[in-house]
């Protein structure tokens, strides 16, 4: 997996006031993000050691970039939106001296720290701060694929191919940077099969009217 940076676009019925109050509009844009999972290599370790395995694991990408494009409409404080969002690339490299089979790799696979691409679906209301800026609640499932990689094996046995999972998040918008332009922020948290992945992300939106 890998990390692209992404620029932002939006579509927007009334381009310069779509944030206010009783407008509506369509909208397209992107984020960066620094990604950071709650389980390391030792939590790995350790989930191995439970099923009988002795292992060391080099974990490269527990703090790494991803990013997303997204569209969608609001209607006043509130607006629905389609994503699809990349996580950012993990590489292992585990040292052991059990013989690599079937079982072993499902163990791995269970093992290993989550990350993931895919489509995501949520919903956000808008509370307006002053005249610039306002904040933005947002709740939603993620679709995702869970792509792993790690030196020797290729892909993991038994991963599944796609999972939905909960997030959500707290962020701002700064409304107006110029007549179309606006700035968005947030920190997200998502539970990918049960492990918290906390996303924190910087982007933008452009209104065309």
């Amino acid at each position: 997996m890998f990390a692209i940076p992404l620029s932002a676009f939006a579509v927007a019925t009334h381009a310069a006031e779509c944030s206010d109050t009783g407008f509506h509009c369509y909208y397209v844009g992107g984020n960066v993000a620094i990604v950071r999972n709650t389980d390391d290599a030792g939590d790995m370790d350790s989930r191995l050691a439970s099923q009988g395995y002795t292992t060391s694991t080099d974990l490269s990408g527990q703090t790494r970039f991803g990013g997303e494009v997204f569209g969608g409409y609001r209607w006043e404080k509130w607006a629905a939106e389609l994503t699809y969002a990349h996580l950012g690339r993990m590489d292992t490299v585990i040292n052991g001296s059990t013989p690599v089979d079937p079982e072993y790799l499902r163990a791995i696979s269970k093992a290993h720290p989550r990350s993931g691409e895919g489509p995501q679906l949520s919903a956000l209301y808008h509370l307006r701060m002053n005249d610039r800026w306002e904040w933005s609640f947002r709740g939603g499932v993620f679709y995702w694929r869970n792509t792993l990689s790690a030196e020797g094996f290729g892909r993991y046995s038994d991963v599944k191919d796609r999972q939905l999972d909960p997030f959500a998040e707290v962020g701002a918008q700064r409304r107006r940077v110029g007549q179309r332009w606006s700035v968005v922020a947030g920190v997200r948290v998502y539970v990918l099969d049960g492990e918290a992945v906390t996303a924190i992300q910087l982007g933008a939106k452009y209104l065309i009217r």
